[in-house]
């Protein structure tokens, strides 16, 4: 990675940690960041390194479109805060209807930006979804994990939610 990249993957960190922040204060834990690892020599060589400390079973499915996949897994994960998250549960009420990121276009907006800097950044030329089986130990109680192959490395999303 460049220094511009580096610094940006130190910016796209550091947004996640401040959102995931934001969403614990509906009464969960939240945990946003993305992980960079050196290359391995298949993504299920990488996968079982990963993540078979965590789960007796590891399902990977390549993804035919990158920034789709993102924007909708980061759309949902920004606004857990939100009264139409997918729990139902707690949420951080705007009872003067002035703050912005409950509004539809500045939440794409947001997600977008975010999802464009990412990619700029990383270059992904693939993408996995992760879905893990058979726990065995707590994990979360929510969870999406991606892996994206760059150059030469791998960078995993995780996003998860802990009660």
């Amino acid at each position: 990675m460049t220094e511009t990249e580096l610094i940006n993957f130190g910016v796209l960190n550091g947004w996640l940690k401040a959102i995931a922040r934001v969403n614990d204060k509906t009464n969960n834990g939240h945990e946003f960041k993305i992980i960079k690892y050196p290359m391995s020599p298949s993504i299920e060589e990488f996968c079982n390194q990963t993540f078979s400390k965590i789960a007796e079973v590891v399902e990977i499915s390549q993804e035919s479109s990158i920034q789709p996949l993102l924007t909708k897994v980061f759309n949902s994960w920004f606004y857990q805060y939100q009264p139409d998250n997918s729990l139902q549960e707690y949420y951080l009420e705007d009872r003067s209807g002035n703050f912005s990121l409950y509004d539809k276009e500045w939440k794409e907006e947001w997600v977008q930006e975010f999802v464009n800097l990412l990619i700029q950044t990383l270059k992904p030329n693939a993408a996995y979804s992760i879905n893990l089986d058979q726990m065995k130990g707590h994990y979360c109680n929510m969870s999406d994990d991606i892996v994206l192959v760059g150059n030469n490395q791998y960078f995993r999303i995780h996003c998860c939610l802990t009660d």
